[in-house]
């Protein structure tokens, strides 16, 4: 009759996983209790609460690492599913579109691409996947880009690069593909993400330009953006030759304009106009 157990009405394996659990989650129903009999089952409470904490602590750390995973934020990001190229400022450029759908900004934005595609060296050697490195800019700025609203990335076709030489038949007869990359911090989390797309030959328009998507609405005195229109392209008079071929007929235009005016500024000699005048 003076016996003390160590939890009361423990009486099956049923109550005793019952008696666990209420301790683990802070239930308490009031039924089952540790007596001060035994030290051991005091111990083996204070540990289970402990190993609970940790154990909540872990699921809430697992569950709110694949809620704001950054594989997430990059399906947010988005490419022009097509690019173009078009005539800006007087020369042939290369340009797609990026956007993002948050609210929420990318920091430290960076953006670069790659062009791949088989060369042969000078020795015969045929490099299959060959990698080279694409100049962009947004804006008149560099690869690293202030990105709160959709944004037109440039690659001028310039003496450096690679389309250089190329008309608009080499475009549709070589086989090549542009593998671009976006980098960015998440601002929520402070994590690192990055989104991928690429653009092959025929994916490429020329004598195209992108719609304006950005617009100033003054009723409410701010600017909207139509996302149903990111990927419209309409079409613009764009010579049909090489950047090479474009530049050089520019020069000769140039050097043309020139001379006619050195030959307007050059005064005729009087014994000649004397006798033209006869």
């Amino acid at each position: 009759s003076s016996w003390v157990p160590c939890v009361y009405n423990i009486n099956s394996f049923a109550s005793t996983f019952l008696f666990s659990l209420e301790t683990q989650t802070t239930i308490g129903f009031g039924v089952r209790a540790t007596t001060e009999e035994c030290p051991e089952a005091l111990f083996i409470v204070c540990l289970q609460s402990v190993f609970g904490l940790i154990m909540q602590a872990f699921m809430v750390g697992i569950v709110f690492a694949k809620m704001t995973r950054p594989k997430q934020r990059a399906q947010t990001l988005l490419f022009s599913k097509s690019a173009v190229i078009c005539q800006r400022d007087g020369q042939l450029c290369l340009m797609f579109r990026i956007g993002d759908m948050r609210k929420s900004h990318i920091i430290g934005a960076n953006i670069r691409a790659q062009l791949i595609r088989t060369r042969s060296t000078q020795e015969g050697e045929r490099i299959t996947y060959h990698s080279t490195e694409l100049k962009l800019e947004t804006d008149g700025c560099g690869s690293d880009i202030f990105f709160v609203w959709p944004m037109i990335v440039v690659h001028k076709i310039t003496s450096d690069s690679p389309f250089w030489n190329m008309s608009p038949a080499d475009f549709i007869q070589d086989k090549f593909e542009i593998v671009v990359i976006l980098e960015g911090i998440v601002e929520s989390t402070g994590q690192t993400t990055q989104a991928r797309t690429s653009y092959i030959n025929s994916e490429i328009k020329w004598g195209h330009r992108f719609d304006q998507i950005v617009s100033f609405n003054k009723a409410k005195q701010h600017y909207e953006i139509n996302y149903s229109r990111f990927n419209s392209v309409f079409q613009v008079d764009t010579p049909l030759c090489s950047a090479q071929v474009l530049d050089s007929v520019a020069k000769d235009i140039e050097n043309e304009k020139f001379c006619s005016k050195r030959r307007l500024s050059v005064p005729m000699d009087r014994r000649f106009m004397k006798k033209y005048s006869m």
